[in-house]
């Protein structure tokens, strides 16, 4: 299962009453969604529970925010740090309110919560109508539920302070970022035994982990950053591993002199990937493994996510983390085609078709 999840036709029904679609609207009266849209959700700052969830349309140019909340008549949360969607269900992971939020795609409605008490849940992956994955960062592991019964099935130890989490090739891959001990390692899973059967070695911190079509999976590799003492941070990387043999088979070097530690990342099926650096986004070439251009876009950027139809790039600016942040969409050629006010610190971008 990818990153980006796909639909023949999805139907999200959200009610509203303020014509102003930028800002949070009430809920009275039908809206009908079709074809596609993007989900944000708001990560909201800690331990404020003002996680939200915005739901934009790239064809009329309109954002929907707080659509989750709204509907629902509660808040989500404390931190909402991931999505996924399977079938017609969201799956909302709610890191620091430790839970995971399930709803319809179509209306939103609630149909439970997954609580998952001393537990941290940070990224998700959904397999089957019977097999779901979440990692653990705290816990160093990967809870096994049932995403229709909302029933855990089991836990299965990985690497030290697990994040991203991608399913490929009848396998599941684990970052172990080890943020708070150094790890340099992704797990791989058999999802038939729930069994790690081979760990990876790749660069330090790896924090997260897309694949393209040619079969290659991509790990953001964060470096290694002392608070203490700056001068002992390590660079970043972008280590590719060959998604058939698991094999690493080459390494982005990221120097810190020109991208600091690398923020987010996200993959295209047309040749190039892009990331966060210190100074904006860059971009590289993933046939090659080399970076194209190291100042694709100069600006600010929390989040990344690039349509695989359309190419256009999404970009999640949270500004100063407090305020309602900014959903920028750019074409290949780093003009923008769209900007919207979402919620505050926007996250995980995912794209429904």
């Amino acid at each position: 299962m990818t990153r980006m999840y796909r639909a023949a036709i999805l139907l999200i029904v959200i009610l509203l009453s303020s014509c102003d679609t930028s800002s949070p609207v009430s809920m009275s009266g039908d809206i009908t969604l079709l074809s596609k849209g993007v989900f944000i959700v708001n990560e909201g700052g800690f331990q404020k529970s003002e996680a939200s969830l915005s739901f934009y349309l790239p064809d009329s140019h309109k954002v929907y925010n707080n659509v989750f909340s709204k509907k629902n008549h509660r808040p989500l949360g404390d931190i909402g740090n991931d999505i996924a969607v399977y079938g017609n269900r969201i799956f909302i992971v709610v890191n620091n309110s430790n839970k995971i939020e399930v709803a319809t795609a179509d209306s939103l409605t609630s149909l439970g919560t997954l609580s998952l008490p001393d537990r941290n849940p940070y990224n998700i992956a959904i397999i089957s109508d019977s097999k779901a994955y979440v990692t653990d960062y705290l816990t160093g592991s990967v809870t096994v539920f049932n995403p229709m019964t909302l029933q855990i099935l089991t836990e299965i130890s990985v690497g030290k302070n697990p994040k991203g989490i991608v399913v490929y090739n009848h396998k599941i891959y684990v970052c172990n970022s080890g943020d708070y001990s150094a790890d340099s390692t992704v797990s791989v899973i058999d999802p038939y035994t729930d069994v790690v059967i081979k760990t990876i070695t790749v660069g330090v911190s790896p924090n997260e982990i897309e694949y393209n079509d040619d079969g290659k999976l991509f790990v953001r590799c964060y470096g290694y950053s002392d608070w203490s003492d700056p001068s002992n941070d390590t660079p970043g990387q972008i280590t590719v591993i060959d998604g058939t043999t698991d094999v690493v088979i080459s390494g982005i070097d990221l120097p810190l002199s020109t991208f600091g530690h690398p923020g987010k990342m996200t993959i295209s099926n047309n040749g190039y990937g892009y990331i966060i650096a210190r100074d904006g986004i860059a971009r590289f070439d993933t046939k090659t493994y080399a970076v194209t251009d190291n100042s694709f876009l100069s600006r600010q950027a929390y989040s990344i996510a690039v349509d695989p139809y359309s190419q256009l790039l999404y970009i999640g600016d949270a500004k100063d983390y407090q305020q309602p942040g900014q959903l920028v969409v750019y074409d290949k050629n780093a003009l923008v085609q769209d900007s919207v006010t979402v919620g505050i610190i926007p996250g995980t971008i995912r794209f429904i078709y």
